[in-house]
């Protein structure tokens, strides 16, 4: 498997990409098979510039079943909710969701059975993701220097809150994002841009040698020297 890096004239051109490239792998998916597919998405700000777009494309949506790649340990109606961002986002687009979500959990332990159960119910692996990174080069929460970002065969964890990240999580491991045939990564900015080159806890050489990455860079994201 590898990392393959598009590079657009900015942030937008590089999302809009991005949303046409996930929606030509869930239209394909879906086309396949007459039951049920997955689509992974990131928590952070990426989904509420990506999803929009993606979600103008018509497809049966009644058959795509939804799972994070992360969640935040909030209530579904808190600000920081990875579940409450994608289930806003699917509802002012008009669109029906299916969500693997923590059933309202907002105790770790409790959150993560709950998650686990949802998970079961769904299409797995998802037919595509849509995965994130921080400037501190973290993908999902998986947080480098903390043991699930360092053993490939985590599936799930619950992660404790680890500053400068706010709140408990949930997180995928690279054992089950490796499962998703192909990822996508939006890296706009200098900082987005450095995490991935430096790549200091080895998530994506991981990940690019488990599945296919496909990276949407800005121009503008200038590569350090």
């Amino acid at each position: 498997m590898t990392i393959d890096t598009q590079t657009f004239p900015d942030r937008n051109a590089a999302e809009t990409a991005c949303a046409n490239w996930l929606g030509d792998r869930l239209e394909s998916a879906l086309s396949r098979t007459t039951g049920r597919v997955s689509l992974l998405l990131s928590g952070g700000s990426t989904p509420t510039r990506v999803l929009p777009a993606l979600l103008k494309r018509e497809l049966d949506w009644a058959r795509v079943d939804c799972v994070a790649s992360d969640e935040r340990v909030v209530s579904p109606d808190h600000p920081d909710s990875t579940e409450g961002m994608i289930r806003r986002l699917f509802s002012e687009s008009g669109r029906p969701i299916v969500y693997a979500g923590l059933k309202g959990a907002t105790e770790p332990d409790d959150a993560l059975s709950a998650w686990r159960a949802t998970r079961a119910d769904i299409a797995w692996p998802p037919a595509v993701g849509l995965i994130g990174i921080g400037d501190d080069g973290h993908t999902a929460s998986l947080f480098p220097g903390r043991p699930e970002a360092e053993d490939l065969s985590i599936f799930d964890a619950a992660v404790p809150e680890t500053a400068p990240h706010r709140h408990p999580r949930l997180t995928l491991g690279l054992a089950a994002l490796g499962q998703c045939p192909e990822l996508g990564l939006v890296v706009a900015g200098a900082g987005k841009s450095r995490a991935l080159l430096t790549d200091t806890a080895g998530l994506f050489e991981a990940l690019g040698n488990m599945t296919q990455v496909t990276v949407f860079k800005e121009a503008d994201a200038a590569t350090p020297e």
